[in-house]
């Protein structure tokens, strides 16, 4: 008698090895996990352990308290070095060495001139102030147009020009570039937020 295998009978059979594999390999894979896992936790140990001889035989030889006795007297400093005012300034003067000397001479004058510790900080005071380049520019502009056209008008009619109408016109102006900046921004940060 010959045995005839069904398709899906073939298809059980498929399965079920399938399966047995998968089991198989989980089983392999987890029993590496927990090897891995206890060869970690050996060496971290063996380490600490060697860490904590060599500061108590340094300790004993130089007469210097461990590292757990001067973390118990004294709080432990983070290296602020790296942080310090006087390594950013350092940091800083390095790289506008740097920076000067791809320039040429009548630029590095003016740049050691800018870069004054005095004059940067005025600068940056005024520039999140008065200064503001939006600002200046529509007043300029402004106080241009109304300076030219005052003074058209007046030659052209016989009158005195008032000087102070460049002074007025630039205030204006410098107030209009604000107001322009903040509807910008605002305009800006609410597509921003959609």
């Amino acid at each position: 008698m010959s045995e005839t295998h069904t398709p899906s009978q073939e298809k059980q059979e498929t399965a079920a090895n399938l399966h047995e594999q998968h089991k198989h390999q989980q089983e392999i894979l987890n029993e590496a996990k927990n090897e891995a896992s206890k060869a970690e936790n050996e060496h971290a140990s063996k380490i600490e352990q060697i860490r904590d001889l060599v500061n108590e035989q340094a300790a004993e030889t130089t007469g210097h308290p461990s590292r757990e006795q001067t973390a118990q007297d004294e709080p432990e400093e983070a290296n602020t070095y790296w942080y310090s005012r006087e390594y950013r300034e350092l940091a800083f003067k390095q790289l506008m060495n740097r920076v000067r000397k791809h320039m040429s001479k009548p630029d590095q004058a003016v740049s050691k001139l800018i870069h004054r510790p005095g004059i940067e900080k005025a600068s940056e005071i005024g520039e999140k102030t008065v200064a503001r380049t939006s600002g200046v520019l529509v007043g300029s502009i402004f106080s241009f147009i109304a300076s030219l056209a005052t003074y058209y008008f007046s030659r052209k009619n016989g009158y005195d020009m008032t000087y102070s109408i460049f002074i007025a016109s630039f205030i204006g102006g410098f107030f209009a570039g604000l107001l322009i900046e903040l509807i910008y921004k605002a305009v800006r940060s609410l597509l921003s937020r959609s």
